[in-house]
């Protein structure tokens, strides 16, 4: 095979130009979501605020901002074992979304009817 040794670093490079091309678009779809969820945020204390005003109770604004990032660090944490158990199932059980909240019920065991075999 004569072309081997010129061929590989061509093809090493049109690797790592794919590679790279996909990292950069993962980057950005990463970043799209962060600025919506933190516009979110920013959005919902916003509104929160003005409606503690309205109810005269502005000291109860923390408190609510507090136990809502606590909330969402414990379903966060909550959907690294959900991711866990999602992958571990087979995929004819994948037909519910995820969900990492209370009584979720996304995850109860499905048992296929003889209908859908």
């Amino acid at each position: 095979m004569q072309y081997g040794a010129t061929l590989e670093p061509v093809i090493e490079k049109s690797i790592d130009r794919n590679i790279q091309s996909y990292s950069n678009r993962n980057a950005t779809i990463n970043l799209q979501a962060y600025y919506a969820a933190e516009q979110a945020r920013i959005l919902a204390i916003h509104t929160l605020r003005f409606l503690t005003d309205i109810v005269e109770s502005p000291n109860e604004l923390p408190l609510i901002i507090k136990i809502a990032q606590e909330e969402a660090w414990k379903n966060m944490t909550n959907l690294n074992r959900l991711f866990a158990i999602f992958e571990a199932r087979p995929k004819s059980f994948h037909t519910k979304p995820l969900c990492a909240f209370d009584d979720c019920v996304h995850f109860e065991d499905h048992t296929p009817s003889a209908e859908s075999a």
